[in-house]
């Protein structure tokens, strides 16, 4: 084995990944400067400190270039895109999420930021409501279709960057403080839906949800607003 060939291309994987890094930074101030929407390739290899074209050579795109950015966010939040198993594990994986975002100003400067772009949140939101069907599969063959979209379009704004932010600007929650109150107002959501009526007083303890359901039937939304026959989103 050719232990300085190893060598070399270990050296040159850790060189890429750095310079990645330092482009994704240099976004994100690029996007302070002149917005998620208008920002330029020159202008980030301009604070990055790089050469436009070793921004070209690891992003070929802006799109590629805000994927890399909500990806290496999620990847430092701990998330992936997998199905959730119910109600009880989307409000862990909630509270997990929000922890993660303020324990690290520059994961959730970076989450706001890329949430900006239109472009990205075309790209990450299908996503979302995706986890909220499959976890939510079952209450949603319970509930009428309208019912349904406005829970997933609350959660939706609850598990966003801009609202995490606020419970740390505005309200000065800390990082558990702001977990616990941001899923606590989901689970709510999701008690008041499956009762058909007005949440509990008390939701429960973090990661705890409700499963009585109702007798009303219906079909699932999918993550596009459609309705599916399966039970699951498409």
């Amino acid at each position: 084995m050719n232990t300085s060939r190893t060598y070399r291309s270990a050296l040159r994987e850790e060189q890429a990944r750095q310079t990645r890094e330092r482009i994704l930074d240099g976004l994100l101030r690029a996007m302070a400067e002149s917005g998620a929407e208008d920002f330029t390739i020159p202008a980030v290899a301009r604070v990055a400190g790089v050469s436009t074209p070793t921004v070209y050579r690891h992003f070929h795109t802006k799109r590629e270039l805000t994927l890399g950015l909500a990806t290496r966010a999620l990847q430092q939040a701990g998330l992936q895109f997998v199905p959730l198993d119910g109600p009880e594990q989307l409000g862990q994986t909630v509270h997990m999420i929000v922890e993660a975002y303020l324990a690290d100003e520059r994961l959730l400067r970076a989450v706001v930021m890329s949430e900006q772009s239109a472009e990205l949140r075309a790209e990450v939101v299908p996503l979302r409501l995706e986890l909220f069907d499959t976890a939510l599969a079952a209450l949603a063959r319970t509930i009428p279709v309208e019912a349904y979209r406005r829970l997933r379009a609350s959660l939706l704004l609850l598990t966003t960057g801009a609202t995490v932010a606020a419970c740390k600007d505005l309200l000065g929650l800390d990082g558990v403080q702001a977990a616990d109150t941001i899923t606590w107002a989901l689970q709510s959501l999701i008690a008041a839906a499956t009762t058909g009526g007005t949440a509990p007083a008390d939701a429960g303890p973090p990661g705890a949800a409700t499963t009585t359901t109702t007798a009303t039937t219906t079909q699932p939304v999918t993550a596009n607003g459609g309705v599916s026959a399966q039970g699951s989103a498409n």
